[in-house]
């Protein structure tokens, strides 16, 4: 009986492999494509596109009663921007790599990915592709010992441990 099974189990098995075989459908090579075909997937691919650009590309929301910081974020959603910070006193270039360095890893535990660069002694960009999250950037560059000063969209903020200073 249990080898009755056994060859009633094998043959649906076999019925379903050649049945799933022969209707499966198999990927075109590119080279194989006609110009038809491929004009076709060209248009597919620039109408996601085209519809993904849209998004990006929509006005902000602005609610009245906004204030100006609110504002600036929405208007810089999804738009690189640069953030220059200072550092107190006259650290070295190398110096200024190592705190900068401190500091950008403080803010990917954070979860905002930044670039920087070093520009000078004591002076340092960065650059974030989001542009609303510029002021978390701020903020967290504003409560750091080393930040005399951060300048974002031509505002200047003092650090908090040098205020006296400016």
């Amino acid at each position: 009986l249990s080898l009755a099974y056994s060859m009633v189990a094998l043959a649906l098995f076999y019925l379903f492999f050649i049945f799933h075989c022969s209707f499966s459908h198999k990927e075109k090579n590119l080279n194989d494509l006609s110009d038809a075909e491929l004009d076709r997937i060209d248009k597919e691919w620039n109408e996601e596109e085209e519809e993904l650009d849209d998004e990006l590309r929509m006005p902000p929301k602005l609610k009245p009663g906004m204030d100006k910081e609110d504002i600036l974020k929405a208007t810089k959603k999804n738009q690189p921007l640069m953030i220059f910070a200072n550092l107190a006193g006259n650290p070295s270039k190398e110096e200024t790599e190592l705190v900068s360095m401190r500091w950008q890893q403080g803010l990917l535990n954070g979860h905002l990915s930044t670039q920087r660069f070093v520009v000078q002694e004591g002076k340092v960009i960065f650059m974030i592709q989001d542009g609303e999250q510029a002021w978390q950037v701020k903020d967290f560059l504003v409560q750091q010992p080393e930040c005399i000063r951060v300048d974002l969209e031509n505002q200047h903020y003092p650090g908090l441990h040098h205020k006296e200073e400016l």
